[in-house]
């Protein structure tokens, strides 16, 4: 009787330090406060990005009972990305035609649909074309939509940049007119009549602390370093231009990925990820693919011409959410930071069933986790399938006493 008192002492034991272990997996905590229904929306603050990987797969919820278990809470990561649909919308060229105001090109569209843009696609490759739109239900009185609205082409060995998109608000009309204002005939080789839907991203706004900006006169390039407060995966950054005159520049947009010390001082490695047009048609934004950074660095090239006077920089980055679910009363707590693979729950494969209102939960404070050093009596436990191993033997070693036992009474 007391040898097996004593083995069940030691598997409770030992079952509690594997649950303690979980936690010990990961380097930060922060409590979670308020969980009052099953379903509810934890949002990732700014300052927890440069403390995860780039995936966001370290992160878990456990929970700690009033029996002192350790249970773990599913969750569903919802990068709050925005969603771009486009829909074409059939349409008939009716007319073209010309006056002295420049040549006309008269859309019918099949239907009374909404629309919100006309693409454009012309046998030219340079041109620098103003544009005016109208919609009409009957084709005798005309409604402006935009006017004086630029679209552009550029081809040359060095550049290759084309802005055709006539984009303006909602309509609904039955005919559409284009005005392009250019006494050279335009050679229109084809068109398309768009309805976008847009569900807009939700961005963290970043703190800019430092932008240097220097001028490499030998190679003709601008060269702009911008310093983030904290390490954040960036998703969009604007640039904005203080010049009145048109301008159209290569750039290169790189972030620090690494430094060495060496004899001659601090070396630094920039990685490329992006590419752009810095230009005075369109709002200078570009989409990068949110790579984990604190320094970003832009590479202007002005070729012949003079340095462009750099604005206002913003810089975002996606918001990201956890829908979690919680069956079971305890004290939670989220982690990260540690090496682990990305969980897999149930609930992926369940996604319609999540309720759309969920109530939000608040984190506290990040404390990092000790990690106590253990003494090792042998490399043999290192590995955990061998406490899995012994945790059976033992359980068999149990069932065979209490079988004996109650052979003898």
């Amino acid at each position: 009787m007391k040898l097996r008192l004593k083995i069940i002492t030691f598997l409770l034991c030992l079952v509690a330090s594997l649950s303690h272990a979980q936690v010990e997996k990961f380097n930060y905590k922060r409590s979670i406060d308020g969980v009052s229904d099953q379903w509810h929306k934890i949002t990732l603050p700014v300052d927890i990005y440069g403390r995860v990987s780039s995936r966001l797969n370290d992160l878990r919820i456990y929970g700690i009972t009033n029996e002192n278990d350790t249970v773990e809470a599913p969750y569903l990561l919802k990068k709050l990305n925005g969603k771009h649909t486009t829909k074409e919308i059939s349409f008939e060229l009716m007319n073209v035609s010309q006056n002295a105001k420049g040549h006309y090109f008269t859309f019918k569209v099949a239907s009374a649909e909404t629309v919100d843009q006309i693409s454009l696609d012309f046998n030219q490759e340079n041109f620098d074309w103003k544009v005016q739109l109208e919609g009409s239900q009957d084709q005798q009185e005309w409604f402006t939509l935009v006017d004086d609205y630029r679209i552009l082409s550029i081809k040359n060995p060095q550049t290759d940049y084309h802005f055709t998109k006539v984009s303006f608000p909602n309509a609904t009309y039955s005919y559409y007119r284009l005005l392009i204002k250019t006494p050279d005939k335009p050679a229109l080789k084809s068109a398309k009549v768009l309805k976008n839907d847009i569900l807009k991203p939700v961005y963290n706004d970043y703190k800019i602390v430092k932008k240097a900006v220097s001028e490499d006169q030998k190679g003709h390039k601008t060269i702009l370093d911008i310093d983030l407060e904290i390490s954040v995966p960036v998703n969009y950054l604007q640039v904005e231009i203080n010049e009145d005159f048109d301008f159209y520049r290569p750039v290169r947009i790189q972030y620090l990925s690494d430094s060495v010390k060496t004899e001659m001082g601090w070396h630094y490695n920039y990685k490329t990820i992006g590419t752009g047009i810095l230009n005075s048609i369109e709002n200078n934004a570009f989409s990068l693919d949110g790579n984990t950074l604190k320094k970003l660095r832009l590479i202007i090239e002005n070729r012949d011409n003079e340095p462009l006077s750099i604005g206002k920089i913003t810089a975002k980055g996606y918001q990201h959410e956890l829908l979690a679910r919680f069956t079971k009363t305890a004290d939670y707590f989220l982690v990260y930071g540690g090496n682990v693979r990305m969980p897999s729950y149930d609930i992926n494969h369940h996604t319609a069933n999540i309720p759309a209102n969920l109530a939000v939960l608040q984190l506290g404070k990040e404390e990092e986790i000790d990690h106590p050093e253990e003494l090792k009596a042998s490399p043999l436990f290192e590995n955990k399938a061998w406490l899995w191993g012994i945790m059976i033997l033992l359980i068999g070693m149990l069932g065979w006493f209490s079988f004996r036992m109650m052979g003898k009474e």
